[in-house]
């Protein structure tokens, strides 16, 4: 680990930011300082892009950082780095028996010009150490989720399991496996449909792929 040297640390302090808050902005999670002694988060600045103890690179990076957008209203937990993330807060509903908890929260990132928010439901499974989460990119279908999870509050388990057989059926025909075999009485997912999926069918939007490759597919 770099130590930042006098003029990196008088710097951020003119700024209002500190050591560990910088190191954080820049990438490094543990909010410890892994670049330069200058301030920069290239460790090979000084002597590469200048000479001395002043770099402009910091600041160019103090100046980014200060013009990014406030932290909104609702965040109760961000990160500040090449990319900002926010987060509502979490209330887990515990589940009887200590079998696990739900949650749900809103999630907002941007880098530059690129934008990612959805709605994250999140359930754990205490005995298993198992999670699966949802993200819903649309509001009006995370508010159509919340009128289903209140049509379940008078369900039975049992009740509660079957409709969850379902939904597994049912997507396992928009994985390619024929809905008419069902009716034809062929065992359910013994054939598979030979049309290519539907190119809608790909949930990943473009504009993203800068979340998903920065976070190897998860979330938060």
């Amino acid at each position: 680990m770099t130590r930042l040297n006098d003029a990196a640390r008088a710097a951020l302090r003119d700024a209002g930011i500190s050591q560990a808050a910088w190191a954080r902005a820049q990438g490094f999670a543990d909010g410890r300082w892994h670049g330069d002694a200058c301030g920069c988060p290239d460790d090979r600045c000084i002597g590469f892009h200048h000479h001395g103890d002043e770099c402009g690179c910091l600041a160019v990076l103090l100046a980014e950082l200060a013009a990014r957008p406030p932290c909104p209203s609702w965040c109760t937990d961000h990160q500040r780095g090449p990319a900002d993330y926010h987060q509502s807060a979490q209330r887990p509903v515990q589940l009887a028996s200590d079998a696990g908890s739900l949650a749900a929260y809103a999630w907002h990132a941007t880098r530059g010009p690129l934008t990612a928010r959805h709605v994250s439901v999140r359930g754990t499974a205490s005995r298993a150490g198992t999670s699966v989460a949802v993200m819903l990119r649309d509001a009006d279908v995370a508010r159509e989720l919340a009128a289903l999870v209140d049509l379940l509050a008078a369900a039975t388990p049992d009740q509660h399991r079957d409709l969850a057989e379902q939904v597994r059926r049912a997507a396992g025909v928009l994985d390619g496996q024929c809905g008419a075999t069902i009716d034809a009485g062929i065992p359910f997912g013994t054939e598979r449909c030979d049309r290519e999926p539907h190119p809608d069918s790909h949930h990943e939007n473009e504009h993203l792929e800068w979340w998903d490759d920065d976070h190897d597919g998860g979330t938060l």
